[in-house]
């Protein structure tokens, strides 16, 4: 029997795009935080806009009341139920903070706290200001912002730690000149925020909701910048040899080991990092389905009969769920997802005919011509999209071929890992800037001395002033000490410095 939906508690919104803003009955308890721009989180996050929303979240633009200058940030606001002390994002964001991020084409949170409101204890995690998803404009060769994305992996896995997420939605772009934006400027970018006003449909409603809802903004990509990518979305990171229970990996992305729970590890990442180079180049995926079961049929069709231990995995699943009477039969040399009639027929009747020569990784074609969904370009992402035609060169689609048949196999020993990803002929010229483990303390050092680098060159230069000061008043009394004493002419520079370092003001 279907459960029955709770009542509403406000009135449909009349005004705002629905896509554009979070579900209003999630104003509930154990629900979203009622926030208004203008408001102060934390004591020092002054609320601007709305930069998004998820079922669980909303996302802010805040301006930092306690930096100098303009500090613009994302605070994320999570709903009551699912902000937890445990939380793995808060947990990854804190191990990476000790460590120098610069160039790692991460963006963590760098700052959280907690807020108490109508409907609960809320945790909020302050990361930079991004733009758009990397499927969100076009992009006409991505070969530079996927290197990023595998350097980004590769700083993660020396600091052993998964990523858990990679995807499409989780790579967005910088936005460097951000920086030099003041709040008069920020306005004429993304303009008045827009918000309609709530009503709701009894006195518990009004007590936890807002009185206003807002549209998610988004910001354009100055094209005079170099283009950088960030990887966000910590919440399914993990440290090595502590996976979690269970996979947030959309199906498209997901490998046989995560499909079928039999190993969380570095090599997930490394099959979604392809897996996503697929939908970038596609726009489509190379392996999908409704569910576990329909993604472990499309692998069988594509990659063949699985081996063990994932056809064994597979078998133990179903049968699992077939009551006392079934029967398990284990048989490696079987297709476990289909029977073997049918596995035949869809080989030989639908894949052989729907790729070259029956291989299925042969996606691209010489010539073949793709239709793509973007906009326009990475300067016009408040645009609608719209469709695009495009023909990757004989060069690339070769290339890709290649990788993916390397890459999507079942045996994580016969894959391309990252380094092998990295350096295979479709990443030809570029190479890694990742100078390896620096470790926790050298890490902290690091940051400690780049991101305060005028602090320290300000020390440095008050201390050669006070070196020439010291040695213009002692000056006399220095040479005449050395050279008063016969036989002393050569060794005058020891007794100079040596005396002069007892005039040093410490």
């Amino acid at each position: 029997m279907a459960a029955i939906p709770p009542d509403p508690l406000y009135v449909p919104l009349a005004e705002l795009d629905a896509n554009k803003v979070e579900p209003i009955d999630e104003y509930r308890e154990g629900g979203l935080h009622p926030i208004l721009v203008g408001d102060i989180l934390g004591g020092r996050y002054g609320v601007f806009d709305k930069l998004g929303h998820g079922q669980s979240s909303t996302v802010w633009l805040c301006l930092d009341r306690r930096s100098r200058g303009f500090k613009w940030c994302a605070v994320k606001v999570l709903a009551a139920q699912v902000s937890t002390e445990d939380s793995r994002e808060l947990a990854a964001a804190r191990d990476l903070r000790v460590l120098y991020l610069k160039g790692s084409h991460l963006s963590p949170p760098f700052d959280d706290f907690w807020i108490e409101g109508p409907n609960g204890r809320h945790l909020c995690l302050v990361s930079e200001v991004l733009g758009p998803s990397i499927t969100d404009v076009l992009v006409t060769d991505p070969r530079d912002i996927l290197f990023q994305v595998a350097e980004s992996l590769q700083f993660l896995h020396e600091h052993e730690m998964c990523h858990g997420n990679i995807q499409p939605a989780n790579i967005r772009f910088r936005i460097p000149s951000l920086r030099r934006v003041n709040e008069a400027g920020i306005g004429n970018i993304l303009g008045p925020p827009r918000s309609e006003t709530v009503v709701a449909l009894n006195e518990e409603a009004a007590r936890r909701g807002p009185t206003r809802v807002y549209e998610s903004k988004a910001f354009r990509i100055d094209q005079t910048d170099d283009i950088e990518i960030a990887v966000i979305d910590f919440s399914a990171t993990f440290p090595f040899g502590r996976p979690p229970d269970f996979s947030s990996l959309p199906i498209e992305y997901m490998s046989p080991d995560i499909a079928l729970d039999v190993d969380f590890g570095p090599s997930m990442d490394v099959w979604a990092l392809v897996a996503t180079i697929v939908r970038l180049r596609t726009d489509s995926p190379m392996f999908d389905g409704t569910d576990r079961d329909t993604l472990m049929r499309d692998f069988e069709l594509k990659m063949g009969i699985m081996p063990n231990p994932y056809n064994e995995a597979y078998r133990l699943r179903i049968w699992a769920g077939q009551g006392p009477t079934a029967v398990l039969v284990l048989d490696p040399t079987r297709p476990a997802s289909m029977p073997l009639a049918i596995y035949n027929f869809m080989v030989t009747q639908i894949i052989q005919t729907a790729f070259p020569g029956g291989d299925a990784f042969a996606v691209y074609t010489e010539g073949q011509q793709r239709i793509m969904t973007r906009r326009p370009g990475i300067d016009d992402v408040n645009l609608p999209p719209r469709e695009y035609d495009f023909t990757l060169s004989d060069e690339e689609a070769a290339s890709l071929a290649d990788l993916f048949r390397r890459s999507f196999r079942y045996p994580r020993a016969d894959r391309l890992d990252l380094a092998g990803v990295m350096s295979h002929g479709y990443f030809e010229g570029r190479r890694s800037r990742i100078k390896g483990d620096p470790g926790r303390l050298r890490g902290l050092f690091e940051n400690l001395v780049l991101e305060h680098r005028k602090f320290w060159l300000f020390l440095l230069v008050i201390f050669i002033a006070n070196l020439i000061r010291t040695w213009w008043v002692h000056r006399e009394l220095v040479y005449g000490t050395c050279w008063a004493i016969p036989g002393w002419e050569y060794s005058c520079y020891f007794v100079k410095w040596g005396y002069f370092g007892s005039f040093l003001p410490y």
